[in-house]
């Protein structure tokens, strides 16, 4: 929400420091508000969401009014710049049906003044435009989970399905996957080979507010894990879901979910791709760790839990691990303790290490050829019989 914060030490008159509330979101009327672009005694200009989190627009809140008027009406997302005086804006806008326009529109009005640049994928000269043939739009939804919070989903279905189905997951804090935005291309990659692939924001992502958020506080891999699977039980009721061909893949904390889903769901997936995985927590960075686990003398049993470690007992299926070799942000020491674990208990799993490459991974030469692994790799584990 926000709120007019009234400081004695900086407001004549003020008898002290009180929080005036603006706006009024709530669970019965729920909304969120991303971020404050714009503000002055007139109005206050904000980006965020009324009702469905898979959009984003821009509203306009007068000072010491209640209402709030949303000034981007196009079913989609949309990313602003407002000028100085707060009376135009640049609208970066995307839908799942449109790859993406900028358009420059006045506040007052709301209108459209012009349209600076268009991303038309359908002109002969588009880079794209040869792939349109098998681009497929997905589907956005939600289910309603009993622990109260529906969670989001964005599901994208081959044109010739094989039954395999893939969970791209990420999982973590400050990200938000699902949105009604143009499809990222590693989706219609996936789905060119014949397989489905089904986002879910699980609790723990971001944008969605405290309660929904906090839910991995002291612990990490538990709810999100849990969240994951109920994407995948509404998936699996799917005719062109075969439960047998079910897979998961992440990178960074997308890649610690991956393993994890793989360990703890063993009867529900059976092939894994997990790229620069965090294995265990306390190996990660303490100024990201210790805002979600606390410190390790504090909370040793989430730790502990949050590890993989105590998992890899029950790991099943086919795994394929990446990692580069550079990588300072999840160091590759994830990756060799996690190596190290498996062999003693005889896992066998499939490897691919990057020399030089850091987290990101974005190279064009390891890009083309860590897909291309990727792709081979579940061909092989979800779509040979």
């Amino acid at each position: 929400n926000l709120y007019l914060v009234a400081d004695s030490s900086l407001v004549a008159g003020a008898s002290d420091t009180s929080l005036q509330p603006i706006t009024r979101f709530t669970k019965t009327n729920p909304g969120y508000v991303t971020s404050v672009v714009h503000a002055s005694a007139e109005q206050i200009l904000f980006t965020g969401w009324l009702d469905d989190p898979t959009e984003q627009h821009l509203y306009r809140v007068v000072p010491g009014e209640t209402q709030v008027t949303k000034l981007t009406t196009d079913a989609g997302w949309h990313d602003v710049s407002v000028n100085r005086s707060g009376s135009h804006f640049l609208d970066r806008f995307t839908a799942l049906g449109n790859s993406g326009e900028i358009r420059l529109r006045g506040v007052d009005e709301g209108i459209i003044e012009t349209t600076l640049h268009t991303d038309d994928v359908r002109a002969p000269d588009h880079p794209y435009a040869r792939y349109l043939n098998c681009h497929r739009q997905p589907d956005l939804g939600r289910i309603k989970a009993a622990h109260g919070h529906d969670l989001f989903y964005r599901l994208t279905q081959p044109k010739a399905a094989n039954g395999a189905l893939v969970v791209y997951v990420y999982g973590g804090p400050g990200a938000q996957r699902v949105r009604n935005e143009w499809s990222p291309l590693l989706l219609q990659l996936f789905v060119s080979r014949g397989i489905g692939v089904l986002e879910l924001d699980n609790r723990g992502s971001a944008n969605r507010g405290r309660s929904f958020e906090s839910a991995l506080y002291r612990q990490l891999g538990e709810a999100e894990v849990q969240d994951q699977l109920l994407g995948v039980a509404m998936a699996a009721d799917l005719d062109w879901v075969d439960c047998e061909r079910i897979g998961v893949f992440g990178h960074s904390y997308g890649g610690f979910m991956a393993l994890m889903c793989l360990a703890r769901a063993p009867e529900i997936f059976k092939a894994a791709v997990a790229v620069a995985p965090v294995s265990d927590w306390a190996l990660y960075d303490t100024h990201y760790t210790e805002r979600y686990l606390g410190t390790p003398a504090a909370n040793p049993e989430g730790y502990l839990q949050s590890s993989l470690f105590p998992y890899l007992k029950d790991l099943r299926g086919a795994l394929l691990l990446m990692h580069g070799m550079a990588d300072d942000n999840v160091l590759f020491t994830h990756t060799t303790r996690l190596m190290h674990a498996l062999q003693r208990q005889q896992f066998p799993f499939e490897l691919m290490t990057y020399p030089g490459s850091k987290h990101a991974l974005q190279e064009p030469h390891v890009s083309i050829h860590r897909f291309n692994r990727i792709l081979d790799f579940f061909n092989r584990e979800l779509c040979t019989p």
